[in-house]
């Protein structure tokens, strides 16, 4: 049985992202549309479904880009450390 908690932490997170308040008002925009039958269902399903994959993938691509973002920052971090510990060229040596 899923954790109770999870499951109101999902919604809280999707209430304070500006990009899943925005695709709910549009659901709800929609909804309203289909229940006064200025929208068929089939054009809601659809509506709802473009909105999903907007959001799926707008999800999708600022997590790739946070990957990268803390790629080049490891690797930058990895860079300054190995020319902290490497030998300075300057010195004799001893």
């Amino acid at each position: 049985m899923a954790d109770p908690t999870n499951k109101l932490q999902i919604i809280k997170d999707l209430l304070t992202s500006e990009k899943g308040v925005f695709a709910l008002a549009l659901i709800i925009g929609a909804t309203v549309l289909a229940f006064q039958g200025q929208m068929s269902v089939q054009e809601w399903t659809d509506y709802t479904m473009v909105i999903y994959i907007a959001f799926a993938g707008g999800t999708g691509l600022r997590a790739i880009g946070q990957g990268i973002g803390n790629r080049r920052e490891l690797d930058a971090l990895k860079a300054e450390r190995s020319t902290e510990t490497a030998p300075d060229a300057t010195s004799d040596g001893g």
